[in-house]
């Protein structure tokens, strides 16, 4: 397997681009990355592996109030961090997990994206509605509310800096979301795909009431 890498991180070469297009965003694909390599990893095996993990925490806020169903997401920028994420509960609190082990994340700098997926049918999808396998069908039809100043990786203004005793870190979004996808719009949208694709009507003119330009 052919291995390339994103942000000082390995991964295989398809795998994070397959999931970028499916779902146009960042967050995600370091979601499934992270939750497909808790299949063959264990807490013995993460906790004998370089810094030991901290505890963080905190609490994520739109506009001032609790953002519930979201997920928030620790990349590392340097070699010392490791990927780590969680869900936020009904007051917007979060507790980072590594590859599903809680316990929080390594000690050092890193980048936070915080991302609010909301399906068709107007409920959030949080990590392991996205990292599912096989992978969930909602997750292709879902949309994205967080703006990408605070939902892409590669452009989001959070920054968090772990210090070796962990600690707490708040995030206040200011609003408003993006719209949220609605079955009638995504039925919509697949209709004037389907008339865009199809071959245009015969004419409708007859030779025989077909006319000629006078020369």
């Amino acid at each position: 397997m052919m291995w390339g890498k994103e942000f000082g991180h390995a991964y295989p070469f398809g795998f994070e681009r397959r999931w970028i297009t499916l779902n146009r965003c960042r967050v995600l694909s370091v979601i499934l990355l992270v939750t497909w390599s808790g299949c063959s990893h264990s807490e013995e095996d993460d906790r004998s592996d370089g810094p030991p993990r901290v505890p963080v925490i905190g609490t994520v806020r739109l506009d001032g109030q609790p953002l519930s169903g979201a997920v928030v997401v620790f990349l590392p920028v340097d070699e010392l961090g490791k990927v780590a994420q969680s869900d936020t509960d009904e007051d917007g609190k979060y507790a980072l997990r590594f590859a599903g082990f809680p316990g929080g994340t390594t000690p050092g700098k890193y980048r936070v994206g915080i991302s609010y997926l909301i399906s068709r049918k107007g409920e959030p999808i949080g990590v392991s509605g996205r990292g599912s396998l096989p992978p969930n069908p909602e997750v292709a039809h879902a949309k994205e509310l967080v703006a990408p100043r605070y939902s892409d990786l590669g452009r989001t203004e959070l920054t968090a800096v772990v210090s070796p005793e962990g600690g707490t870190f708040d995030f206040d979004l200011k609003g408003p979301l993006l719209p949220a996808p609605t079955a009638e719009s995504e039925g919509e949208s697949t209709s004037a795909s389907t008339e865009r694709d199809l071959p245009p009507p015969p004419s409708t003119l007859t030779p025989e009431s077909s006319t000629t330009p006078e020369g």
